[in-house]
């Protein structure tokens, strides 16, 4: 059920879910649903057809990491000048 990278864009993007138990990328071919059925490109949740373990269909996060490091900069900075300030 390995699938290939897609030419152009991300995984995800692509319509591909990731195992984390063996780290092997699958398309809507290699899960199913719950309760059994085959999955579709508009299934929420898959389940790989081999290991019966719930496959991930979007990154863990939603914010890029660029933004949180820069948000927490921005919240440390301000902090230390409130700070000296007192």
């Amino acid at each position: 059920f390995d699938v290939k990278r897609p030419a152009s864009g991300g995984r995800f993007e692509a319509g591909q879910g990731r195992r984390e138990t063996c780290g092997v990328w699958i398309d809507c071919w290699g899960a199913h649903t719950g309760d059994c059925p085959p999955a579709t490109d508009g299934s929420r949740v898959w389940f790989c057809n081999c290991c019966n373990r719930r496959v991930l269909r979007r990154p863990q996060t939603e914010i890029p990491l660029h933004l949180v490091f820069r948000w927490l900069s921005r919240r440390v900075l301000k902090h230390a000048k409130d700070i000296r300030c007192e």
